[in-house]
């Protein structure tokens, strides 16, 4: 957020001119990324027609996997310090007993998160995702992080470290793909040699390291993590995206 937030400078202005172009613009998109999985999933042979696009005040957000939600109800962890910060007294009760390791409280929360789930329930230790563009198409689901000003990807969440942020989007985009191949990259900005910043390459090696991959996705069998880590494309950088589609740069707002 701020003067330099990325959706409002870069996401809705770069993803509204593709949106408008009138020939298919998705498959050159997802040639952009680089330093993603070597072995990377291949979209080749399935369609690339658009039928829905998400971002910028609209943007789609991804429930949480319920196996997840139940593997933190046991393994909850207050990553920040702060997670029993402004909660009701009956909320709060619940969740110090949840990190206390309480075994009826735990029973409870399983309970009824198989029968009543609801993000704001004491139970639910993980709210939707919202990728900065979500965008399906008949065979795909394609999930993008833009940052602009941030050094680094979030890589946890309220009640859980690491939470990689890109494994988060595309952990909950494969839990309702219906079989669709699920792919995700990053968009930042260009480094002062005109590339993909340093930076950025090691958050990128970081993200498919097992180690990682273990930790941030616990409940998933170690083929899904597989699945999930070679739909990684990597990172490219919104200079990079208006050269390929003639967007003119100086079009794009400095600031907010």
């Amino acid at each position: 957020m701020g003067r330099f937030d990325s959706t409002q400078t870069r996401v809705t202005p770069v993803f509204r001119s593709l949106e408008g172009m009138p020939s298919p613009w998705l498959d050159r998109l997802l040639t952009l990324p680089t330093h993603g999985h070597p072995a990377r999933l291949s979209w080749a042979g399935r369609s690339t027609q658009v039928d829905e696009i998400k971002y910028g005040a609209d943007e789609k957000p991804l429930p949480a996997p319920v196996k997840l939600l139940d593997w933190l109800i046991a393994n909850i962890q207050d990553v920040t310090g702060k997670g029993l910060d402004s909660l009701s007294d009956h909320s709060r009760d619940k969740r110090r007993r949840l990190l206390a390791r309480d075994p009826d409280v735990i029973a409870e929360a399983r309970a009824r998160l198989t029968s009543n789930r609801a993000d704001n329930q004491w139970f639910v230790l993980e709210g939707p995702s919202y990728p900065d563009v979500f965008i399906s198409t008949p065979d795909l689901i394609v999930v993008i992080e833009g940052k602009r000003t941030e050094p680094v990807p979030t890589t946890a969440t309220t009640w859980m470290s690491p939470r990689h942020q890109m494994l988060r989007h595309l952990d909950c985009a494969l839990e309702m793909s219906g079989g669709r191949t699920v792919l995700g990259f990053f968009v930042v900005e260009n480094g002062i040699d005109g590339k993909v910043p340093e930076v950025w390459i090691r958050a990128a090696a970081s993200t498919i390291s097992q180690e990682v991959l273990d930790g941030c996705l616990p409940h998933r069998t170690a083929s899904e993590r597989q699945a999930i880590a070679k739909g990684f494309l990597g990172v490219t950088t919104w200079q990079s995206v208006c050269r390929e589609f003639m967007i003119d740069p100086q079009s794009l707002p400095d600031t907010v």
